[in-house]
């Protein structure tokens, strides 16, 4: 009997706007993955369901935010008013 893939999905174009959501085991709770620029590393947490259709949906639209924001950022203005930690959106 083969062993099962564990689900794995990348939203977004570079790091700082990439999304990771995952299964650490076949048929798991789906873990999320951000980098987190102040700490210089990736942020995960559990997202504390199974369910891949609403993550697909949820990680684009907070990637859709996370570029908003850092373009808002980077020209010098104030970054919309969105959650960007990780965990607020994608649940």
């Amino acid at each position: 009997m083969a062993t099962q893939k564990r689900w794995s999905r990348r939203v977004g174009a570079r790091r700082g706007n990439r999304i990771r959501v995952y299964e650490r085991e076949p048929c798991g709770t789906l873990q999320a993955s951000i980098w987190d620029p102040e700490r210089e590393k990736y942020k995960q947490t559990s997202l504390g369901h199974r369910d891949r259709e609403r993550v697909r949906h949820k990680s684009s639209q907070m990637v859709h935010m996370l570029s908003r924001s850092l373009t808002a950022l980077e020209s010098g203005r104030d970054p919309p008013g969105v959650a960007l930690w990780l965990g607020y959106g994608l649940c």
